[in-house]
């Protein structure tokens, strides 16, 4: 990994026009993302990942759009959220965090638990398609 190449800047919604997303977590909509403390990875000049968290009072929902070239870039991916989502616990004083994700999303459940999101439950149709999502969190001592 050459890693002069990687990057990371703050997220803007221009960031997500240049992707071919493998999935879209939620929010789905321009009023989620730009109200999100967020950032986007890049190699080179690619976006390879926008990640952040809309954030409730100490509660907040994490939301991943990951480009179809993340596999070759996961140790960046991964390494950048683990250093933000843990600086974003610990300054915003969370107390949870959760992430919605499709049930049928094998990878994004395990890179999730990989984060130390614990699983918490099915939500029956509760995905705007009808499908099902798998409900994680990580509740800290905030």
């Amino acid at each position: 990994m050459a890693s002069d190449k990687y990057y990371v800047r703050p997220f803007a919604l221009s960031h997500l026009s240049s992707m071919k997303p493998i999935e879209w977590f939620v929010p789905k909509t321009t009023w989620g993302y730009m109200r999100s403390v967020a950032f986007t990875g890049f190699y080179d000049t690619t976006v390879v990942a926008c990640v952040g968290l809309f954030v409730e009072a100490r509660i907040a929902h994490a939301w991943a759009v990951v480009d179809q070239t993340a596999s070759a870039h996961a140790l960046f991916i991964h390494r950048t959220t683990v250093r933000y989502l843990e600086a974003l616990i610990e300054v915003l004083g969370l107390w949870r965090v959760q992430a919605f994700v499709l049930s049928t999303f094998a990878r994004a459940r395990t890179w999730v638990e990989r984060l130390g999101f614990a699983y918490e439950g099915l939500m029956r149709r509760a995905a705007p398609n009808g499908e099902d999502f798998a409900l994680y969190a990580r509740v800290t001592n905030g």
